[in-house]
């Protein structure tokens, strides 16, 4: 199969595939299991689920740390003709009662999609999803959207900076460690993009974002020209190994401290 996802069900310690197609638009309703703990013999087999039938490709697929379950958004669910949705399913993975349950999130209506990027936040229990395309409609997206996996709200970011090109199947990964999303490649329909793209989440505001492009800020000096009073948020990334410095200065240029001075 091809376009499936993965999760990982650590309570029970086995790896989870859902969906996908078998050539052309073919989706399936499967779901399989392989466990991680028989060192003799990695294999997938079928694990029987209730509820609806549930046949889905291009969708987002996710492991919620805080309820053990997997969560799926969006996605294609037609063979003969591509049909997109923005509904989220729950995925119970109790051994031996697996079953699916129909989600209705409240909030901001996350148009319909598939090929999205998306990220999730496990230590705050949010999914990001960023692009994506509907064929029916010819829309390929830049926008990005938070669902509150505790709350069941989606909310609709309207991020500064830089906005990153409208995309389809690009990857993206959330980094829980400094709090930001990001959008790696991804193509247009017609073209394919290297674009790696981050969304800022540590402000204040945590629903005003901040996306910033690496090849924007990668240069040798960055500098604030306008002077300013109060709290200031200084952002850099590094493509490799470098040796950078931080200085605060005066309205003559004069340094007044040095922030920073080392290898990153």
């Amino acid at each position: 199969m091809n376009v499936s996802k993965i999760i990982i069900d650590s309570v029970n310690q086995r790896a989870i595939l859902f969906g996908g197609g078998f050539g052309g638009n073919y989706w399936s309703d499967g779901v399989y299991e392989m466990s991680l703990l028989d060192t003799m013999y990695f294999g997938w087999r079928q694990t029987n689920v209730s509820g609806p039938h549930h046949k889905r490709g291009y969708h987002t697929f996710t492991y919620d740390t805080k309820l053990k379950r997997g969560l799926v958004f969006g996605g294609d669910t037609t063979d003969s003709y591509p049909n997109y949705n923005n509904d989220v399913w729950a995925l119970d993975l109790t051994v031996g009662n697996e079953h699916w349950t129909r989600i209705y999130p409240s909030g901001y209506p996350i148009p319909a999609r598939c090929a999205s990027a998306y990220g999730y936040d496990a230590n705050r229990n949010k999914l990001y999803v960023f692009g994506g395309w509907d064929f029916s409609q010819g829309q390929i997206f830049n926008d990005v959207y938070e669902l509150n996996i505790s709350t069941m709200v989606w909310t609709k970011f309207n991020p500064t900076g830089i906005t990153p090109a409208r995309r389809r199947n690009a990857a993206g990964v959330f980094d829980i460690f400094n709090n930001n999303f990001i959008v790696f490649d991804g193509d247009n329909y017609s073209s394919m993009t290297s674009e790696t793209d981050i969304l800022f989440l540590g402000s204040t505001h945590p629903e005003i974002g901040e996306w910033m492009a690496t090849k924007e800020i990668d240069r040798p000096d960055i500098s604030v020209s306008s002077p300013s009073v109060g709290n200031v948020r200084i952002r850099y990334i590094l493509p490799v190994l470098s040796s950078i410095k931080v200085d605060i200065v005066d309205m003559n240029g004069r340094i007044v401290k040095t922030l920073y001075s080392g290898t990153v």
